[in-house]
């Protein structure tokens, strides 16, 4: 064992490095390993410590109840005097997850229990500040949400840290004030969001979709679509489910109901698939389950039209991005590269007569020729 510390001493510092760089993927795969290694050694410790940082980067994911049952493993595998200041981040993570899947009276209990106030002195109480005010927000407590956010800041400020893609604490601040009616100062809050972070697809493309709830229609739609593209390629399912919903909304604002029901029902979908739940009744509710089945018959002919024009790769393709999975995603459920990706998706969209993939029909998984078989065996 002893030969494995010094190495072990440096893992939280890496992984935390990539955390903070946003390389999701990484960082699950680290964990992933480096818990089987702590798990079959038994080291209680490092058990705790590689699930409160894959539960933080299972929330960025959209993968929110396996972040809650990291959370939960982390919290129960050291005592709060072990975890000492660093309690923050497991509880952040546990506190988020479960507001974003509606089950707010257990976050209620995360947040009743104790924390050292040295913890806000730290990097890991803004986090646990960013949480709190995400469930103050969900919860209507408007004020106390943005307090939360705007304390988060003020300490990110004073320590010198402007790289909010740490903890994206300006645009929930525009959010909070949105929703206070206090549009100019969101829009204040949401320019400088994205003049700092145009490199990173979460925090910008999350930015510039509050930001398009400020434009009329038009100018609205163009934004969405923006957002949406980035927010594909950041991996973050969640904000992503977010972005289609509103994209949706602005097509049948625009009077392109048909557009709208795709997108939306995607939106749905992707919602139900990071159980949170409170967005998922948003994007649809009575109403528009109603028109979905109404609409049913229209999107069995497309798939059809599209089993009939796509060769079996381009199904493959087809069938995943039409669930919503990136390039990158979609490369590696099918041992293929990006690159060849990007060629199928061209040729697919252009077959289908189609300008975005957002407009890719569903269904293409329960066809004749099945697509889902077809990956499965690509699989295998």
């Amino acid at each position: 064992m002893s030969s494995l510390t010094p190495t072990l001493e440096t893992i939280p510092l890496a992984l935390m490095t990539l955390y903070y760089a946003d390389r999701t993927e990484q960082v699950d795969a680290w964990c992933t390993t480096l818990l089987e290694a702590a798990r079959e050694r038994n080291i209680p410790t490092w058990d705790a410590l590689l699930s409160s940082l894959r539960a933080a980067n299972l929330v960025r994911l959209g993968r929110l109840l396996e972040a809650e049952k990291d959370s939960e493993l982390a919290l129960s595998r050291m005592s709060s005097q072990g975890w000492g200041l660093s309690i923050g981040m497991p509880l952040a993570s546990s506190v988020f997850a479960l507001t974003a899947m509606g089950r707010y009276d257990e976050a209620r209990a995360r947040l009743s229990r104790p924390v050292p106030e040295a913890v806000f002195e730290t990097l890991f109480g803004q986090h646990y500040l960013y949480a709190r005010g995400c469930f103050h927000l969900a919860t209507g407590r408007l004020q106390a949400a943005l307090g939360d956010f705007l304390a988060c800041g003020k300490a990110l400020n004073s320590w010198g840290v402007g790289d909010t893609t740490l903890i994206p604490w300006r645009t929930a601040v525009a959010e909070a004030r949105l929703r206070l009616g206090e549009q100019d100062q969101a829009v204040t809050y949401l320019w400088e969001e994205l003049a700092r972070h145009k490199g990173c697809p979460r925090v910008h493309g999350n930015a510039l979709r509050l930001l398009a709830s400020t434009m009329e229609p038009r100018r609205r739609l163009r934004a969405l679509q923006e957002a949406v593209d980035e927010l594909q390629d950041s991996g973050d399912n969640l904000l992503l489910a977010h972005a289609l919903g509103d994209l949706g909304r602005v097509y049948h604002l625009l009077g392109q109901s048909n557009r709208a029901r795709v997108i939306v029902r995607r939106a749905y979908r992707m919602a139900k698939k990071c159980h949170a739940e409170p967005l998922a009744q948003n994007l649809l509710p009575d109403a528009e389950r109603a028109a979905d089945g109404r609409s049913c018959t229209a999107g069995h002919e497309a798939s059809e039209q599209a089993h009939d024009v796509l060769s079996e790769a381009e199904l493959r393709v087809a069938a995943l991005a039409a669930e919503g999975h990136t390039n990158r995603e979609i490369a590696r459920r099918l041992f293929i590269t990006v690159s060849t990706v990007e060629q199928h998706m061209t040729r697919i969209l252009r077959k289908l007569n189609l300008s975005r993939r957002d407009e890719l029909p569903q269904g293409l998984n329960s066809m004749g020729g099945s697509a889902a078989r077809a990956v499965s065996g690509a699989r295998g």
